[in-house]
């Protein structure tokens, strides 16, 4: 089961820092600021010249200063070291600070520090752009790939995709996990090729899950998840018992011819529903899921939660199971994204004074809350009200759960639940105001409070907090 929150460290950031103990790094300083790499780039069809033939920048050495204005100004532990830094401790400087900031992130491009890059990525730094695009040159092959996604979500017109499918084909492991999943935000034309590649003949399955998420998001094929394409999932993912981390090496083992052939037989399944897709049309068919993504939405302030899950979703359309409204007299402790996991689902509310635990089972269609049963095929809209003894039904009701949608997801994080979370809300709040039961329920206005229902609020609907970008768990499901 994956849990995901935007506030909360996630579980691959957990296990990228195990990978990283297991190597011996020796503090969050070397790791921000690597020195010269020793990879070799293997040559990739491109214009002339090619990348892997273009002069090469050397990374500089630890830059000394740049460091401890990095510890200064964003701190030293876990949060950084799994996270990256908070841009927002940047982003609204001005006069001398700001201009310190501008000095010290240039001296920290000079030695490949990712951590320079995340910083002005993420503090929506503009100006950088120059900067990063000659940044690209320089010989670290994980640096490289993290400049170029940055300059793609700053919004530079530079062409860099042959740049990014050369780091597809270096040694450094972490750089091609970061260039297979930052592929996605290019173009199926370009990437199809050496993204079927790695899933053929990467030698780390974390590259190969990474390339063959981004082929399904890049042909805009349904499901996303990699876990809901079994015949090729189960190739991709041999070598994952292992664990995360061991996925994270550099040295590892050549494919068996066996696992080659099963892997060869996976990518030309993948590349068969990619052609397929490509010829159908704008609209992907909507796809029943295997897993299940549990979003959870504060409603109201906190002390109403929505619950909701997926029954089938396309690139134009989704339609949910059910959606639910729980209120907790006492609010709840936390409100995370939401939960995925496998068939049947079992998680627990976070509601104050106690837990209230949920099972979906997606095979029956039925949502267990406490104790209370609810067959969405009945009544696939509800209240709940749970109290310290039982969870007591306020209002249900059945209704039509298919909304439009267009286009890709906001996010690319490949969390469902974090990536798909604002259509979701937004699905959520469209129900609530076509329907007068439920706004007066859990959305109540100063002439529309249910006088027998016990509810009352400011009527207003906490924004989510805009999530950071975990890696996708691979745990074995």
């Amino acid at each position: 089961m994956r849990r995901v929150s935007s506030l909360q460290t996630s579980f691959a950031a957990i296990a990228l820092a195990v990978a990283c103990a297991a190597a011996g790094c020796a503090s969050s300083t070397s790791a921000r600021s690597p020195g010269v790499a020793t990879t070799a780039i293997a040559p990739a069809a491109a214009p002339s010249p090619p990348p892997s033939a273009r002069p090469r920048r050397p990374c500089g050495p630890t830059d000394r200063d740049y460091d401890a204005w990095f510890d200064r100004t964003f701190g030293t532990g876990p949060e950084v070291i799994h996270h990256g830094p908070d841009a927002t401790r940047i982003r609204d400087l001005t006069g001398e600070p700001k201009a310190e900031a501008e000095r010290m992130l240039r001296r920290g491009l000079a030695a490949c520090s990712t951590a320079a890059v995340t910083a002005i990525e993420r503090a929506r730094w503009g100006d950088f752009v120059p900067d990063l695009s000659r940044a690209v040159a320089a010989d670290s092959p994980e640096f490289c790939a993290n400049v170029i996604l940055a300059l793609k979500r700053l919004g530079s017109r530079d062409d860099f995709t042959e740049e990014l499918i050369a780091v597809l084909s270096s040694r450094s492991t972490e750089a091609r996990i970061t260039a297979a999943a930052g592929a996605r935000k290019f173009s199926i034309e370009r990437f199809r090729g050496p993204l079927l590649d790695r899933v053929r003949q990467d030698p780390s399955w974390l590259v190969r899950a990474d390339a063959a998420e981004s082929l399904y998001a890049l042909a805009d094929i349904y499901p996303r998840d990699l876990f809901d394409h079994p015949d090729v999932s189960k190739a991709v993912h041999e070598g994952d018992e292992r664990g995360i981390p061991y996925g994270h090496l550099d040295v590892l083992p050549p494919l068996t011819p066996e696992l080659r052939a099963r892997l060869a037989v996976a990518a030309d399944k993948l590349d068969a529903e990619i052609k397929e897709r490509l010829a159908g049309g704008p609209c992907s068919k909507p796809a029943r899921l295997t897993m299940v993504n549990l979003y959870t939405i504060s409603v109201r302030e906190q002390s109403i939660m929505a619950l909701a899950v997926e029954e089938t979703l396309g690139s134009c359309e989704r339609k949910l199971a059910f959606v639910v409204f729980v209120e907790s007299a006492g609010g709840f402790s936390q409100v995370a994204a939401g939960l995925s996991g496998p068939d049947p689902l079992k998680a627990d509310l976070d509601t104050l004074p106690k837990r209230v635990p949920v099972t979906y089972t997606r095979a029956t269609g039925l949502l267990t809350v406490g104790t209370l049963t609810i067959d969405p095929a009945k009544s696939n809209v509800a209240v709940l009200s749970a109290g310290p003894k039982r969870v007591e039904v306020r209002y249900q009701g059945k209704q039509d759960l298919t909304f439009e949608r267009r286009g890709r997801p906001w996010g690319g994080t490949g969390f469902p639940v974090v990536d798909y979370h604002p259509e979701i809300d937004d699905a959520v709040s469209a129900l609530v105001d076509r329907t007068p039961e439920l706004r007066a329920r859990v959305r109540p206005g100063p002439d529309d409070v249910d006088p027998d229902d016990g509810i009352s609020g400011s009527g207003s609907r906490a924004p989510d907090p805009a999530p950071r970008r975990p890696r996708k768990q691979r745990a074995p499901q």
